[in-house]
């Protein structure tokens, strides 16, 4: 998949929006608007790989009927509260993998309608698009647009679904879609890229690089005439800073690799362990901290410390090694800009660069590990004090 990603539009009134016009450019069809007597034709456009209407159980045979079915729509908006400023509509817009076949695909667009919008007797109407002919060619994705009154045999109902804007629903929606295709790649014979799949954002992954803006369709057909536009130019810089940052990163990883070999040549460090003097200053600064944080996890005497003094504010994580992404998660939470964090154990006694030796809780520090340096708020070294410390200062 080119670009995975999960967006929820909505179709309002009061930016000129109809539904009637979105469904006729999502179909590439001709329909009529009965509300502004426009005749909103788009059946010159090309790239529909596949376009259907599913309906909840009990619906009216009419509602099939693409351009009776989102007059209808408007119809029944005319009658709300704050008729010219209504939401018509909302859409789903999901990429699809590009493993899978057009039928599979569609069985799964269709799999997604069922649990999300049919159960709740809404009516979706989706398209499925091909990528671009200038484009990335594996950037098909698909437009489902739904209605947020429930649909009957006596039509549109009075009052909406208010569960569609619910705080929550794009989460739940997105997890959903996630697990969906996930367990679609996985049916047909693509557990490596179910694996790899998500929905989530760059953050949430654990992936630490700047994410680009979507163009959109207007930015993005400047761009392919060769018109640079405002996203488009923002993108560019983005994708600068990342090269960046992915280069300053290889290098400091290479200087931490340069550290764990001299390590692993000696099979210990012969510094001292100077970590027990680390641990009792930060939880001094704690102490004496005027005011200081007033968050803190803690198991016994290990946990995620967290401090402030006059020079900044400081982490030390000395925990359950499996749990060392998470206490990064939340490490990042506590700091800004100036502050250090600290991580112990990082060697786990060269369980995490050595072949051959096992021990509990190596794979949490060595994600970890990735994490630090990946991250491009960071700037990170492992230096081979004890059983390494890493150190990390946040730069932004």
């Amino acid at each position: 998949m080119a670009s995975p990603h999960c967006r929820v539009k909505n179709f309002s009134r009061s930016t000129g929006q109809s539904a009637v016009a979105s469904a006729a450019y999502r179909s590439a069809e001709k329909l009529r608007d009965e509300r502004t007597d426009e005749l909103k034709d788009y059946s010159r456009k090309s790239g529909v790989l596949h376009s259907e209407i599913i309906l909840p159980k009990d619906a009216p045979a009419w509602a099939k009927d693409r351009e009776k079915l989102w007059n209808a729509v408007e119809r029944s908006e005319d009658k709300s509260t704050t008729p010219h400023k209504a939401r018509v509509a909302q859409e789903l817009e999901l990429a699809l993998p590009c493993e899978l076949t057009l039928e599979q695909n569609t069985w799964l667009v269709k799999d997604i309608i069922k649990q999300e919008y049919t159960r709740k007797d809404c009516a979706a109407d989706f398209n499925i698009h091909a990528p671009h002919r200038e484009g990335d060619q594996r950037n098909i994705h698909a437009h489902i647009m739904y209605s947020e009154r429930p649909l009957t045999a006596e039509g549109f109902s009075k009052a909406k679904d208010r569960s569609f804007q619910d705080y929550h629903y794009f989460d739940h929606l997105r997890d959903r879609c996630e697990k969906q295709i996930k367990h679609a790649l996985e049916r047909h014979g693509f557990k490596e890229q179910a694996e790899a799949f998500s929905l989530k954002s760059l953050e949430e992954q654990g992936i630490d690089r700047e994410p680009t803006q979507h163009l959109g369709p207007s930015a993005a057909e400047m761009e392919r005439r060769g018109v640079l536009s405002e996203r488009g130019a923002a993108n560019r810089e983005v994708t600068g800073r990342n090269l960046e940052y992915a280069e300053l990163k290889a290098e400091m990883g290479k200087i931490a690799l340069d550290m764990a070999e001299a390590v692993k040549a000696e099979q210990k460090a012969r510094q001292p362990d100077y970590m027990a003097k680390t641990a009792q200053d930060i939880r001094m600064a704690w102490t004496v901290s005027d005011g200081g944080l007033s968050f803190m996890v803690a198991l016994g005497e290990q946990g995620l410390h967290a401090a402030q003094d006059e020079n900044g504010r400081y982490v030390f994580i000395d925990a359950d090694k499996d749990e060392y992404p998470q206490y990064l998660r939340h490490a990042m939470k506590l700091t800004g800009p100036g502050s250090i964090i600290l991580a112990d154990n990082l060697f786990w006694s060269g369980a995490t660069f050595l072949p051959g030796i096992r021990k509990e809780g190596a794979e949490g520090i060595i994600e970890y590990t990735k994490r630090i340096f990946n991250d491009s708020r960071l700037s990170s070294l492992i230096i081979p004090l004890g059983d390494g410390l890493g150190i990390s200062y946040r730069i932004k």
